[in-house]
């Protein structure tokens, strides 16, 4: 009960001073993924002149993105950045496609909306990704990689089995602990050491 208490402790502290820092973030770009680590924005976007503004061109996985910064647009090709920040949250490009950062202690966790088939028409659900680290590749969050990105964390491997039965078991939020169960279980079981393998 102390290890846990320990544990979410700083997992709180750590939410709320990345909460603050990136409040204090203005939208813009991040060329680096380094840059997204330190709330380092590039071309940001300032909310007081009204002409900045960044235009995503998310549409068909437009390939570029505009941004007018002090009155002056640049276009640039999403392929040459990392990601960007857009009404004060962070969100990684990958394969031109925006993918909404939603924690990143541990491993980086996100989530995307797509349409999926419902009855005679669609509905927007919420799907969610992971990565090893900030470069790393998206891959759906299931047991099956999640198991084949740890091999080597036996601890969390053995509570992912204890603790989750389905994939769609890995979507709970624990709103008492401000965070997803996968991810409360990966802290309390993490080695001093992390020792990742590559998800093929």
């Amino acid at each position: 009960m102390k290890k846990f208490n320990i544990v979410l402790l700083l997992a709180l502290l750590g939410g709320f001073s990345v909460a603050n820092a990136q409040s204090n973030t203005p939208d813009g770009i991040y060329i680096k993924s380094a840059d997204i680590a330190k709330h380092e924005v590039s071309f940001p976007i300032n909310p007081v002149n009204k002409s900045d503004k960044i235009v995503l061109n998310n549409f068909f996985n437009g390939g570029h993105i505009q941004v007018t910064n002090n009155g002056r647009k640049k276009e640039m090709n999403k392929k040459e950045i990392f990601g960007y920040r857009y009404q004060q949250q962070d969100y990684r490009l990958f394969n031109n496609t925006p993918y909404k950062i939603i924690d990143t202690s541990g491993f980086y966790l996100y989530s995307h909306e797509q349409l999926a088939p419902q009855g005679k028409g669609y509905i927007t659900v919420k799907v969610l990704y992971f990565s090893l680290n900030p470069d790393g590749k998206l891959f759906k969050l299931t047991l099956d990689d999640l198991y084949k990105a740890f091999i080597n964390n036996d601890k969390f491997r053995y509570a992912l089995e204890s603790e989750f039965h389905t994939n769609d078991d890995l979507t709970v939020y624990d709103s008492y602990a401000r965070m997803y169960k996968v991810k409360h279980v990966f802290m309390s079981n993490a080695p001093q050491k992390q020792v990742y393998s590559q998800v093929k």
